[in-house]
């Protein structure tokens, strides 16, 4: 039964491995997919299954850096809370046998898989097309203020 299930896993990792080396040639603009991806789906519960615990010490890191005193209570209940999350949800994917689509993940807020979360207390989460956007919309508002309104 161990075999088996090594066996399984390790086919599981290696399907996900060439799917995501085949995304990165193609330079496509990253969209969060919204239709069904058995194997992907799969492969996230089991991953997600074992590194669910990453969030605890994560979510450490980032209330102790933002909150000097109660950060690291805090950063270990809502820690605590996103393991949960995570665990819950990565034992759905493996009972529904990956049919689950993108579920309650989302890239911005809760992302997949734990590494791709935000560790650094100091950079945020934020696309490099949403910076773009931004910084247009800082320039645009630097021009409106700029200007003279009639009364």
């Amino acid at each position: 039964m161990k075999i088996f299930i090594l066996i399984s896993l390790m086919f599981c990792i290696s399907i996900n491995a060439l799917a995501i080396a085949k995304n990165d040639d193609e330079q496509v603009e990253r969209i969060y997919p919204t239709e069904i991806n058995v194997i992907n789906s799969f492969t996230r519960g089991i991953v997600n299954a074992f590194t669910f615990w990453l969030e605890v010490p994560r979510n450490i890191i980032l209330d102790a850096n933002q909150y000097p005193f109660f950060g690291t209570v805090s950063g270990a209940m809502k820690g605590l809370y996103f393991a949960g999350a995570r665990a819950c949800l990565s034992v759905t994917d493996v009972l529904m046998l990956g049919f689950t689509g993108p579920s309650a993940y989302n890239p911005d807020i809760f992302p997949e898989y734990v590494w791709d979360s935000q560790w650094n207390p100091y950079t945020t989460n934020i696309p490099p097309e949403y910076v773009i956007i931004k910084e247009d919309a800082d320039v645009r508002e630097a021009q409106n203020e700029n200007m003279e309104v009639p009364y």
